[in-house]
């Protein structure tokens, strides 16, 4: 049951269970679990970005300087820019054929370099996803704002549970690509605390170019266990490494893979913001890979109609959106869950629903802070 209490938040804090919180701040030796070589490391390294704006007298002073270069220039220096362009014009002349052998060199490799897909251990499922969901990739349009922040009130059947908090960042780098962490926190209630002790953490970053996952970590303190998940996505190689690790009445359990992974996919946790990003509207049906723990399960939703709530004393025009998610091949659902967004361009997430076996799990949004 203890598993159950928040299966609504799957999406971004899968796998919790569970008098005491450990603490274990040591940050995951990825080099060491996975053998990356250096180069395959920083494809996975974040930075966060430096802003420098320069002030507006130095923007002027910079633009007076450049026109005052451009200004001096003599006849002499034009004469010799001249036979300097005549020397370079010979020259690229003499070379012309042999780049253009290169670069007929450099379209065999690219025509001829493997693709992950053609790989003979490559999921052929894996390939019919990639036809199926790129039109939902294609349709995306991202609506991500920094600094956005959620709260939500979560509580289970009558009692209330806790508190989930969810906030965007940007000016983020991976491996000198722009991109977006997405950051949450579940904290359980103090008197929800003698029937379940929680304090999770979760990051996600997310490629701006095209919404790729790129790196999801989390940190589990719970009633009971200590459990640290990582999951790095290689998009180059189509690829997904995942490290684990809980220690649980004084058990150690260690796990890491390497598996294949579809080329359309998020995270658990980035799917709340991929949804936002798609063109909702009663009678909208979509779907998509969700790779989580080298495992791939299947969303499918669908817009069931348009619904006026109260939310935070005001009523909002909203879009309701049931979503089912199961692992391929099994018959057996992993949940059924109700979520509403706002009608409007910004799409925010309101309030979500999930029956289970007793009772009910609800979150409801109660502070909100838009972003720039």
């Amino acid at each position: 049951m203890k598993a159950k209490i928040y299966i609504v938040l799957m999406f971004f804090l899968l796998g919790c269970a569970g008098s005491n919180i450990l603490e274990d701040n040591k940050e995951v030796d990825i080099e060491k679990v996975f053998k990356l070589e250096k180069d395959k490391l920083e494809q996975f390294s974040i930075v966060k970005k430096k802003k420098s704006k320069p002030s507006q007298k130095k923007k002027i002073a910079d633009q007076e300087s450049i026109t005052k270069k451009t200004k001096v220039k003599t006849k002499k220096e034009k004469k010799k820019a001249k036979k300097s362009k005549r020397r370079d014009e010979k020259s690229q002349s003499e070379s012309q054929i042999s780049d253009q052998q290169n670069k007929n060199i450099e379209a065999v490799d690219i025509t001829t370099s493997a693709k992950p897909e053609d790989h003979p251990d490559y999921p052929s499922s894996f390939k019919k996803y990639n036809e199926r969901y790129e039109k939902f990739w294609n349709k995306h349009k991202h609506i991500l704002k920094s600094g956005e922040k959620y709260t939500f009130d979560i509580s289970w059947t009558i009692f209330r549970a806790g508190v989930a908090t969810i906030e965007v960042v940007d000016d983020i780098e991976v491996a000198g690509e722009d991109a977006f962490m997405l950051k949450a926190e579940l904290n359980s209630a103090k008197y929800f605390e003698n029937i379940y002790k929680l304090n999770n953490t979760l990051r996600t970053y997310v490629k701006k170019e095209n919404f790729f996952p790129i790196k999801y970590e989390m940190k589990q303190r719970e009633s009971g266990q200590n459990v640290d998940d990582v999951q790095l996505f290689d998009e180059k190689e189509l690829k997904t490494y995942f490290y684990y690790k809980r220690l649980k009445k004084g058990k150690l359990k260690k796990k890491s893979e390497e598996k294949f992974i579809p080329r359309f996919f998020t995270d658990s946790f980035s799917a709340l913001f991929f949804v936002r990003g798609l063109p909702l509207k009663t009678g909208y049906k979509f779907g998509f890979p969700m790779v989580t723990r080298t495992k791939v399960w299947l969303l499918k939703a669908e817009v069931i109609g348009e619904e006026r709530i109260n939310i935070m004393d005001q009523y909002i025009n909203t879009y309701k959106v049931k979503a089912v998610t199961q692992f391929p091949g099994v018959l057996k659902k992993r949940g059924d869950i109700v979520f509403w967004f706002s009608k409007d361009q910004e799409k925010r997430l309101l309030k979500f629903e999930a029956k289970i076996k007793i009772g009910s799990v609800k979150g409801e949004l109660i502070d909100y802070t838009p972003g720039k």
